[in-house]
């Protein structure tokens, strides 16, 4: 869920940081400080893309070390 919620806040923060720092919708000159807002927005988009892939690797080594069937010392074998 962690991964889902890094992802999609990323994807969130790095559109929403593009609009302010183009001047498709707003005017720099005219809202300095959505410009600095979007340009932050930007800037923190990627390292929380980064912490979501991170928590995948994590959940993904999780799940291998759960499937393990543990093998008991001393058990007969057939």
């Amino acid at each position: 869920m962690a991964a889902f919620a890094c992802f999609a806040g990323s994807i969130l923060s790095l559109a929403i940081g593009f609009v302010f720092t183009t001047n498709w919708i707003i005017s720099e000159v005219g809202h300095p400080l959505l410009h600095a807002v979007g340009i932050t927005l930007l800037i923190i988009g990627i390292p929380i893309l980064i912490l979501g892939g991170h928590c995948l690797d994590l959940m993904e080594k999780k799940n291998k070390k759960s499937d393990r069937i543990p093998v008991q010392r001393g058990a007969l074998r057939e």
